[in-house]
């Protein structure tokens, strides 16, 4: 297999250390502060808010090319199934890695619900509550998974699948390392290693 400086990228996820160098047949690599991997953007906080909101944008616009599909005389049924399979798949995706936050989750449910009222015909002037919208959606298809909900089930999921196996990916994500340590209280200089090995808060 080989390997290409070009496109290999290096990214630092540490408190204390923000610098490294790493070269490919002496030629030094780039580092970048975010990288996108497989279609999903990786940011050297850990954190998933440009993520999110880079789904959300993408899912925003698939939606608005089906416009003429949402004013069409179709049944709300089918026009759900649609959104479903063409749009909420575009937004979940890669989801199980997403770190929820207040704010993010009220971005996901805000479209949501953005979302469903241009399919059924409802503005904001109308002053229908967001409750009644879910309500009228329940009455024409019947009880549907919250989208958030969706979210968490998949990263329930992928946690459980995660940490059945003995891997790299099991150690990484429960940031678990070699040997034992003493009873009591856990040593300043302990913990900061564990959070320079996996990058993670203790």
């Amino acid at each position: 297999m080989e390997v290409s400086s070009e496109k290999c990228k290096v990214m630092v996820s540490s408190e204390r250390v923000n610098n490294a160098s790493l070269t490919i047949d002496d030629e030094p690599l780039e580092l970048v502060h975010k990288f996108k991997y497989l279609g999903a953007t990786l940011h050297e906080d850990g954190s998933s808010t440009v993520e999110v909101r880079t789904r959300i944008a993408l899912a925003t616009a698939a939606f608005a090319k089906l416009g003429k599909i949402w004013k069409s005389s179709i049944s709300f049924k089918a026009k759900h199934k649609l959104f479903r399979s063409l749009v909420n798949s575009i937004l979940t995706y890669g989801c199980e890695t997403w770190t929820l936050l207040a704010d993010t989750e009220r971005r996901i449910q805000a479209f949501k619900n953005k979302c469903l009222r241009k399919l059924l015909r409802i503005s904001y002037k109308d002053h229908v509550t967001n409750e009644s919208v879910r309500e009228l959606v329940v009455a024409y298809v019947g009880p549907q998974e919250p989208l958030l909900a969706t979210v968490k089930r998949r990263k329930l999921a992928s946690f459980g699948h995660v940490t059945r196996h003995d891997s790299l990916s099991k150690t990484i994500l429960q940031g678990t390392v070699e040997g034992k340590r003493r009873r009591g209280r856990q040593k300043k200089a302990w913990c900061d290693n564990i959070k320079e090995w996996t990058g993670m808060a203790m």
